[in-house]
């Protein structure tokens, strides 16, 4: 690495509004003349949980006999499976998304139709938007991006560098079939962990090494190539050209999130049936921390005190009981799981926690905290999918709690734009969102409940669906 670096600057930009209003004539009241068109696609993608229910019926017909006659089908034959308004407002284009089914053989098809029923190349299109971020933003996650032009060049701010790696090959995961016991994935997965842990420590060391010679202390993460750290905004912009650097995030200060209800699950009905959840490893990673260890509802409960706080965290506790509790009435969810507690007081050490508890042998980690990042992928997104996809650990993430009371009022600390937190906008995350289940074990009266977090992540074709 050299010791002179180029600084990457984004460029100063019009603080303009170009999302355009997708297929225009479709989107009008039917009272509305031509020049009120009903609203634009960034409000539209904010207004509804459901984006294919402001798609009229008419241009998902249009749709269905496109590719019906491409395809040499009848429009009967096909099911449209997803209607989505995509848009690249770098490129100042918008479009609508469609996936269709064969229902006779299950083929799929996806069409991307602009605002006069022509098809555009999705690929094409994507390619073009990535290729424009990359100019727009540089590296930067583009909140991260307005910040520094107009940052006090004295002041710190806590960022998450992510670094350039090669495609990580993990060893062959064994066979799973009768023979195999739980002890084979075990050692199958400290295999994968001690491999995985090597490769990341040759990418981060000699980066972190040199932001430490520049005066910065840095947070190394074990399994993925991410380093936090606080930095100058000048220094910012320098990493940024460094050329083992893929991309830098804003670090955003997480929230606590919590809600459940056993038997409205079917828990009860699994516990029944013998399985709680024996011999399975479960981590915890929460904001806090520090479990009422003391609590004889807790049986098999190994607790990691590294950077908790000094007192018990009602919502750790509570999460641990959620997850592990073996009291009678107010039983957990697998109250024979092996559960590790962690996690971090002030929020800053979660991801370094959950280092640990993979280290530890956890099979799941469960993550009930997020930070609102206006729905875009951000730092810790990127950490968890690696987690999954490289250590093959299963993550499950809470929602959020920024929907709204039924009187309107914005829930908790939020401003009611019910966005879902990262990191479960993570693509290999599973997303669970908080709902009322009417005090009753039946689910004909089920429904998410208006504090939950719904808005979906963004995305180019405006088809991620979470929770």
């Amino acid at each position: 690495m050299q010791p002179a670096r180029l600084s990457w600057r984004p460029a100063r930009r019009r603080f303009l509004n170009l999302w355009l209003v997708p297929c225009v004539g479709l989107f009008l009241d039917s009272g509305a003349s031509a020049q009120q068109p009903e609203t634009s696609l960034k409000a539209v993608q904010g207004e509804s949980a459901d984006a294919a229910t402001r798609i009229p019926e008419t241009f998902k017909q249009v749709a269905l006999e496109w590719v019906a006659g491409a395809q040499g089908l009848e429009p009967g034959q096909l099911e449209l499976v997803n209607a989505a308004l995509a848009s690249y407002p770098l490129q100042q284009k918008s479009a609508c998304h469609f996936k269709l089914m064969d229902v006779r053989d299950g083929t799929l098809y996806r069409l991307m139709l602009d605002e006069f029923g022509d098809e555009l190349d999705a690929e094409q299109l994507v390619a073009g938007e990535l290729a424009a971020n990359a100019a727009t933003y540089g590296p930067f996650e583009p909140e991260l991006a307005d910040k520094l032009l107009f940052a006090p060049e004295d002041e710190p701010i806590r960022v998450l560098i992510w670094l350039k790696e090669q495609p990580f090959v993990a060893p062959p995961a064994p066979d799973v079939g009768e023979q195999t016991t739980a002890e084979d994935l075990d050692t199958y997965l400290r295999t994968l962990d001690t491999l995985r842990a090597e490769a990341v420590e040759a990418i981060v060391t000699p980066v972190a090494n040199d932001l430490t010679k520049l005066g910065y202390p840095v947070a190394v993460s074990q399994y993925a190539p991410l380093l936090t750290t606080d930095l100058m905004p000048d220094t910012i912009r320098e990493v940024a050209a460094w050329p083992e650097v893929a991309r830098i995030c804003l670090w955003r200060p997480p929230e606590p999130e919590v809600h459940y209800a056993r038997p409205a699950i079917r828990a009860d009905v699994v516990h029944s049936r013998g399985f709680m959840g024996t011999g399975v490893s479960v981590a915890q990673v929460e904001v806090g921390g520090r479990v009422a260890t003391g609590n004889p509802n807790f049986l098999a409960l190994t607790h990691d005190t590294t950077n908790v706080c000094s007192s018990v965290s009602d919502h750790s506790t509570a999460v641990a009981g959620i997850i592990a509790s073996t009291h009678g009435t107010e039983r957990g969810i697998a109250p024979a799981v092996n559960l590790w507690a962690g996690g971090s007081c002030d929020g800053t050490q979660l991801n370094a926690a959950a280092n640990r508890a993979v280290t530890w042998g956890a099979r799941v980690i469960n993550l009930s905290w997020g930070s609102d990042t206006n729905r875009q992928l951000g730092g810790d997104d990127l950490f968890y999918d690696q987690l999954v996809f490289t250590n093959r650990r299963t993550v499950v993430k809470s929602a959020g709690n920024r929907g709204t009371w039924g009187w309107g009022w914005a829930c908790g600390d939020s401003n009611g734009d019910g966005d879902v937190t990262s990191p479960g906008l993570a693509y290999n995350v599973i997303t669970v969102a908080n709902f009322d289940d009417g005090n009753t074990s039946g689910w004909d009266n089920d429904s998410i409940n208006s504090c939950s977090s719904w808005r979906d992540p963004l995305s180019v074709n405006g088809d991620r669906e979470k929770p």
